[in-house]
């Protein structure tokens, strides 16, 4: 078998992000100085900064027949959901992560409320 994949994004040191779908799955992946990591399963890598910062989005299963799609930010090696990093009291559901600048300021799509709303997160 063979896996279909696309960049989505490259930094200014030449590191590329993007996609592949390997027959089962989709994986987020890093394309760094001639190596090809893998960053999950389930995840879709949509930007990278010059900080080797990654945003996308992550599927994971919450029950039998239902999974549920979330923003990430990977950095030295580990996915966090960027709802852990926002207070649940203000009502938001991130759900996809777009771009991500050199301050780590991130764009990205979420629920507030039951309507679908741009975001921005500042560090």
């Amino acid at each position: 078998g063979y896996a279909e994949g696309v960049a989505s994004d490259v930094n200014n040191w030449g590191d590329v992000v993007g996609s592949y779908y390997d027959g089962a799955m989709f994986h987020a992946f890093l394309y760094q100085g001639g190596t090809f990591t893998s960053i999950g399963d389930g995840t879709h890598a949509f930007a990278i900064n010059d900080f080797d910062q990654i945003v996308g989005e992550i599927t994971f299963d919450i029950a039998p027949n239902q999974s549920v799609t979330h923003a990430f930010l990977y950095e030295n090696g580990t996915i966090t959901d960027l709802n852990s990093l926002i207070d649940p009291a203000l009502g938001w559901e991130l759900v996809e992560a777009f771009a991500i600048n050199n301050r780590g300021s991130i764009v990205g799509v979420g629920y507030l409320d039951g309507h679908v709303r741009a975001y921005l997160i500042r560090p």
